[in-house]
């Protein structure tokens, strides 16, 4: 985790993801702070292993989330805040060119998103409602596609926050916001 190396670094930092998996849950509960600091920490300082980190982040979701009792909410924003510009990523926009890399980490964070909704759909929904009401296309479009996501995988999950998101959505299908609803259909 100290290593100047950063691929030393993900590499712990994927370990540990994956103790969480392996350690009593109760554990994980007690070092839940150092926990969420640590990974994030790495995924800030990370620019060539950020899909190693985001692994890492899903495994802990995935630990963290089983666990019921586990007190996560002061942190899923912070770490939903990690994710996203991962998830804004358009692997198929032609005018950008995304290393294999780059699109592994994409997924990876949609995988991130679909684990966290498992516990936290609510706060998912209107974290993404709240970045489709941003000014920057690019959020508007990753927001859009990270619920189309959740709403095709997670939707045992998702399926009461259909009423939920249409609301939200409503100021996104206006005639004067022209450039977000020509993805509208594809999410409807």
């Amino acid at each position: 985790m100290y290593s100047k190396d950063p691929r030393t670094r993900a590499e712990a930092g994927e370990c540990v993801g994956e103790l969480c998996l392996m350690i009593r849950p109760s554990k994980v509960v007690e070092d839940l702070k150092k926990l969420v600091n640590t990974i994030l920490g790495l995924y800030k300082k990370a620019y060539t292993e950020q899909h190693t980190i985001t692994k890492a982040v899903c495994r802990f979701l995935e630990a963290s989330c089983a666990n019921e009792a586990c007190p996560l909410d002061p942190y899923v924003e912070d770490i939903l805040n990690a994710l996203f510009p991962n998830a804004c990523l358009d692997p198929d926009d032609t005018t950008t060119t995304l290393t294999p890399m780059a699109i592994k980490n994409h997924s990876e964070a949609f995988r991130c998103f679909h684990v966290a909704a498992s516990r936290f759909a609510d706060k998912i929904v209107y974290y993404l409602l709240h970045k489709i009401q941003s000014v920057v296309d690019m959020q508007k479009l990753g927001a859009i596609n990270v619920l189309r996501h959740l709403l095709n995988s997670a939707g045992q999950y998702m399926e009461d926050k259909r009423s939920l998101l249409m609301m939200g959505l409503r100021k996104l299908l206006a005639p004067e916001n022209v450039t977000s609803t020509k993805v509208d259909p594809q999410y409807l």
